[in-house]
């Protein structure tokens, strides 16, 4: 082969790999500019697990390219922090918006309707409902009373007495918690049994009532009634049960036989002579 053909098939080559190199430099460009701008994103460095306060060790910022944020994923730090995790968060995921609930921690001051106080009751999952009480929900308080007979022995008996009241924190959570404040602590009753299991009940009422509710914890057990969501505040009418009422009574069977007896005895008897 000519020297000349030798080089012009050099050159030919030559051009046909720069053109290539070129084209691949152009696809990668393209590449690059489809991701877009980095932009810095809140990632996990440990795992996080639902309930929990999000803390400034627990997260990181970092910067990734823009195709790679997911669509609700938080950018900066205050979004995070002091924020709830819904669901688990698992180390390197991105944090996103819809796994973050706010803080279940406010100043019990903010949260305590004006002109209200505030009483705390102790209950178990027995007595309150399972432990499902959450904030913002309404009871009704019931006591049950052991009181004695003015002739001697007990009556039980079991009265309605809040109703349509205010749950403004529970244990120490004053913002509702989609998980259930109470529902952790009751992951293991154990062997002492469900009424081993306590937690409190804050409760906003007037302060009339809040001095009624502190006689009550001290007079009678009491038990938790949460209201359904669209009931009136309008109060309901309940009448006082007692144990008779449950159980029944020997005392009014015995008056009824009483009377008849004594009409027969009447009707029967025979008037003495003279008399």
């Amino acid at each position: 082969m000519k020297p000349g053909m030798r080089l012009l098939i050099a050159i030919l080559l030559g051009l046909f790999a720069g053109i290539i190199a070129l084209s691949s430099l152009s696809q990668k460009e393209k590449e690059v500019a489809q991701r877009g701008e980095p932009v810095e994103v809140m990632f996990a460095k440990t795992k996080i697990d639902p309930g929990k306060l999000i803390i400034p060790d627990m997260v990181e910022k970092r910067r990734i390219p823009n195709s790679f944020k997911q669509p609700d994923a938080v950018t900066t730090p205050d979004k995070v922090i002091d924020q709830t995790a819904v669901v688990a968060i698992l180390p390197n995921e991105q944090i996103l918006a819809s796994k973050l609930s706010p803080s279940l921690m406010r100043p019990l001051a903010e949260v305590i309707p004006r002109g209200m106080r505030t009483v705390t009751i102790t209950t178990d999952i027995t007595h309150g409902a399972a432990g499902l009480v959450q904030v913002a929900d309404k009871i009704d308080i019931l006591g049950v009373f052991h009181l004695e007979k003015p002739g001697g022995g007990l009556l039980t008996s079991a009265r309605m007495v809040f109703q349509n009241i205010d749950v403004i924190a529970v244990g120490q959570y004053t913002v509702p918690n989609v998980l259930g404040q109470t529902r952790r602590q009751f992951a293991s009753i154990g062997e002492a049994g469900p009424e081993s299991v306590g937690f409190t009940l804050t409760l906003a009422m007037t302060p009339f009532d809040a001095q009624r509710m502190v006689l009550l914890q001290e007079l009678a057990r009491i038990y938790v009634m949460p209201r359904f969501k669209g009931e009136g505040p309008e109060p309901l009418q309940f009448p006082v049960i007692t144990s008779e009422d449950v159980s029944g009574s020997e005392f009014p069977v015995w008056t009824q036989a009483k009377k008849e007896y004594n009409m027969f005895e009447r009707l029967n008897k025979t008037p003495a002579p003279g008399r």
